[in-house]
């Protein structure tokens, strides 16, 4: 077994609702601690890099098509109205997610 990287925990894991998840999915009680933790830390890392990586690209995109749909001519109707709503959730979800990394 390879030696353990020091784990740094973010914040940001917590609100999300998978967090939960890959911690009983990671733990096993036939393993010793050790062990367990490893498995841990592994599936966090992915997990981490595949939900919260990225958020610079993510934000730039996110507000891209914001922007694309304020400045449509088309911009009234409610389909517009319905996507921009959506995405400007996801994007405070982001940014949320973002300011948590600095706690």
């Amino acid at each position: 077994m390879k030696p353990l990287k020091p784990f740094h925990f973010e914040v940001m894991w917590l609100g999300h609702d998978d967090f939960n998840r890959f911690i009983n999915d990671s733990w096993s009680t036939q393993e010793v601690l050790e062990t367990n933790l490893a498995t841990l830390q592994q599936n966090i890392d992915k997990w981490h890099k595949s939900v919260f990586g990225f958020v610079e690209k993510k934000k730039t995109k996110l507000l891209a098509r914001l922007k694309g749909i304020q400045n449509s001519k088309a911009y009234p109707f409610s389909f517009l109205c319905r996507l921009e709503c959506q995405l400007q959730s996801e994007l405070e979800s982001l940014l949320r997610s973002e300011e948590l990394k600095w706690f």
